[in-house]
């Protein structure tokens, strides 16, 4: 069987920090705030599955979600280990 992988173990992983509009334009309304911040996240995953770790800005105000990913990455065996 072959695997596939995007993550290229010989290169070492980035730290990218995802920004964008957040609170602009949105006249604190908390409907166009979540969008804004979705787009941001939308692009995190990407960025992870390609053996980086993306940092999403907004994740610093909401404690619940920055502690879950970094608990969750913490978890995770380290570049090119074999599981």
């Amino acid at each position: 069987m072959i695997e596939l992988s995007l993550v290229d173990v010989s290169k070492p992983p980035l730290l990218v920090l995802v920004a964008g509009p957040y609170l602009s334009d949105t006249n604190g309304d908390p409907g166009k705030i979540a969008h804004n911040r979705h787009r941001l996240e939308s692009f995190a995953l990407p960025i992870y599955e390609r053996g980086h770790l993306p940092i999403v800005g907004e994740w610093s105000r909401a404690r619940e979600l920055g502690l879950a990913v970094y608990t969750a990455v913490d978890k995770l065996p380290p570049r090119g280990a074999t599981p």
